[in-house]
């Protein structure tokens, strides 16, 4: 069964993948009006670059939110079966659609990172290695001169 830190929601997409969601993100999420957008697009000094939005775009992938089965101090990413009953109406998630078959095993975080109160993807399996040490790009390096999306100061941009 595996494991991951901190997170007390499970977030499952339509297409059955599943990823965290730790109570700081949560409760972020709640305090920024209860709706949350993440999706992947061009920037920043990898190939791809992660975003996060309090708009909706047109056709989003919504997740359903369960809370998540702990024992000890992990957290398992098997619960939230399918008779399940969902949880956390207030609280409106949704992904890219080519962001969302990228999320199996993921962990999404709001926190302080590099000096600046953010969201960031603490785990993205999908990504391996290629990532960049902000956690906000990953993929293949972009250039020299492809400057850093926290160098940006980018924290949350409107669609």
């Amino acid at each position: 069964m595996p494991t991951t830190p901190r997170h007390t929601v499970i977030a499952r997409l339509p297409t059955g993948e599943d990823f965290g969601v730790t109570s700081d993100a949560l409760e972020m999420i709640r305090a920024f009006g209860g709706t949350l957008h993440c999706f992947s697009g061009p920037g920043g000094c990898r190939a791809t670059g992660l975003y996060f939005s309090r708009t909706l775009p047109r056709k989003p992938v919504h997740c359903t939110l369960y809370p998540a089965e702990t024992s000890g101090s992990t957290t398992s990413m098997d619960s939230g079966a399918p008779g399940s009953q969902p949880a956390f109406e207030d609280v409106q998630l949704s992904v890219s659609p080519d962001l969302s078959a990228q999320l199996q095993g993921a962990v999404l975080d709001f926190g302080n990172y590099n000096w600046m109160q953010r969201f960031i993807w603490l785990q993205l399996p999908s990504a391996g290695d290629a990532r960049c040490g902000c956690r906000r790009s990953f993929g293949a390096r972009t250039g020299k001169h492809s400057p850093c999306l926290d160098k940006q100061a980018v924290g949350l941009t409107d669609l």
